[in-house]
């Protein structure tokens, strides 16, 4: 029987992968910004892939990378970017996260 973080996420073997396949990349990315920075635009890359979102909802989470990838201070985009996020996301980010 699946666990219900299973049932939610499609399975873990495929979020395994997309955290194998990105977190590389996120972390080459995030450069200053640390693991914090790899862990908020993985999310928001996981969430913007994990299913079809309106346009203003994908131009959100892009907009969150984005930042990411500007940012070299941890603590903004813990508090800036990660709490834009949250905000953006809703449920959908709190099962991501």
């Amino acid at each position: 029987m699946a666990s219900k973080n299973e049932t939610e996420t499609g399975g873990t073997e495929n979020t395994k992968s997309f955290i194998k396949n990105y977190w590389p990349k996120a972390m080459m990315i995030a450069g200053g910004a640390g693991l914090v920075g790899a862990a908020v635009w993985l999310t928001a890359r996981y969430l913007r892939e994990s299913k079809k979102r309106s346009r203003l909802k994908e131009l959100e989470l892009l907009n969150v990378e984005r930042e990411v990838e500007a940012s070299s201070d941890q603590m903004a985009v813990l508090l800036e970017t990660g709490t834009y996020l949250g905000d953006i996301s809703g449920e959908d980010g709190k099962k991501a996260l």
